[in-house]
């Protein structure tokens, strides 16, 4: 029986626990959440099973699991589960990890590279964590040193968050194009506003039929790390904050932004007043818009 791991690929805060758990939910899949905390020795920060933890025993999916052994965590995993599982879903998100397996891994791999609209990232990054000049100055220079190409817009542009979005999105495209790796682009409007219509698309891809249970977002018996708003909540809603929370001039500088339009052209994708799109006329399957 084939066995694959599909590894998540994003930014932060572009709905990757959302996704995540949604194809966890399927019954031949297997859930880590987040493993690549337990790569660096004595991590303790980060439970690999918050369900388990917060019940105090041992995980069964992630026994054997820890910093010395992290290198073979799919084998593992794959050995401690139900032999009917054929996929493990990997939401570790950072291309540094995806990159300790290529070429390296026994099963095969796949790359969903998810990507969330650019002004929800400026609201999330600018507004919310980074709120204080400070902090503002640290995004600014955390962006100029990881991405020079985009070092003096990141340090003087008014949104240089869009410099963040694009060097950490072009990261990904750039690594799953360079290595040939079999990917799939999902944006988390399409993937809000359909998501029946969007996961049965990745399963396909992914080789395994669709499961009605995976879109009703219901609460999920998964193990590995988890937000717990998208595991244990049964109301669906669509975060669209950003249109009320960032004024109307921000909202049109990183609309008309030409790296970003440059970038999406290339993606093949669209921005309207409601995100990211790679349809002409995406489905809006029964959610409520956010404030």
């Amino acid at each position: 029986m084939q066995k694959t791991v599909v590894t998540i690929l994003s930014t932060n805060y572009a709905g990757s626990h959302f996704l995540a758990s949604m194809l966890g939910s399927h019954s031949r899949a297997v859930y880590i959440g987040e493993v690549l905390h337990r790569r660096k020795p004595g991590d303790v920060t980060h439970a690999l099973c918050d369900r388990c933890a917060a019940e105090g025993k041992e995980c069964p999916v992630f026994k054997g699991v820890d910093a010395a052994t992290i290198d073979r965590v799919y084998d593992i995993v794959f050995a401690n589960s139900e032999p009917d599982k054929t996929f493990i879903v990997d939401n570790s998100k950072y291309v540094r990890w995806a990159e300790r397996f290529v070429g390296k891994s026994t099963f095969v791999m796949k790359y969903v590279h998810l990507i969330r609209d650019p002004r929800a990232l400026h609201r999330r990054w600018w507004t919310l964590e980074h709120h204080t000049s400070r902090k503002h100055w640290k995004l600014r220079w955390k962006t100029a040193r990881r991405f020079p190409r985009y070092a003096l817009p990141a340090l003087f542009s008014s949104v240089p968050t869009i410099y963040k979005w694009l060097g950490q999105n072009e990261q990904i495209t750039e690594f799953v194009k360079a290595k040939r790796l079999d990917h799939l682009l999902v944006t988390y409007r399409d993937l809000a506003l359909d998501p029946a219509g969007e996961l049965r698309r990745i399963q396909e891809w992914i080789g395994e039929p669709f499961e009605p249970v995976q879109a009703e977002n219901k609460a999920h018996e998964l193990h590995g790390s988890a937000k717990l708003e998208y595991v244990k909540k049964t109301g669906r809603s669509f975060d669209t904050k950003w249109k009320s929370d960032l004024s109307e001039e921000i909202r049109d500088k990183i609309f008309n932004h030409p790296g970003a339009r440059r970038y999406l052209g290339e993606l093949g994708l669209r921005i309207d007043d409601l995100g990211l799109t790679r349809l002409a006329e995406p489905k809006r399957d029964g959610y409520n818009q956010g404030p």
